[in-house]
């Protein structure tokens, strides 16, 4: 019974004594992927941007158009009389280009 004990630990020594610990792998971070778990992170700056931006296509298109401020969100020139000194850009209105519309004259 002895020489079946020592035997069988022999035969398990040479696994255990040439076995070495190895480290578990490091974990990877979560890579972003389109329309994952963040699809709502891009919609609030998005729309906020979007929602600038018309404000400003809007400005600019009332300030350089005779039909003037179509939404009534007033401003100067519009529901203020504009200062020439002022930094705002003047209105087509204030700067003459929206009356009647000029004769062309024939050069002869």
């Amino acid at each position: 019974m002895r020489l079946l004990v020592v035997a069988l630990a022999l035969l398990l020594l040479p696994i255990h004594a040439n076995a070495t610990w190895y480290p578990p792998p490091p974990v990877k971070p979560p890579v972003f992927t389109p329309g994952g778990t963040c699809t709502g992170c891009w919609a609030g700056p998005a729309g906020f941007i979007g929602f600038v931006g018309a404000l400003v296509l809007y400005d600019i298109w009332r300030r350089n158009n005779c039909a003037g401020d179509v939404l009534g969100l007033g401003g100067p020139g519009f529901s203020s009389p504009s200062d020439p000194t002022q930094t705002t850009m003047l209105t087509v209105k204030d700067r003459g280009l929206c009356g009647r519309p000029k004769a062309i004259r024939v050069r002869g």
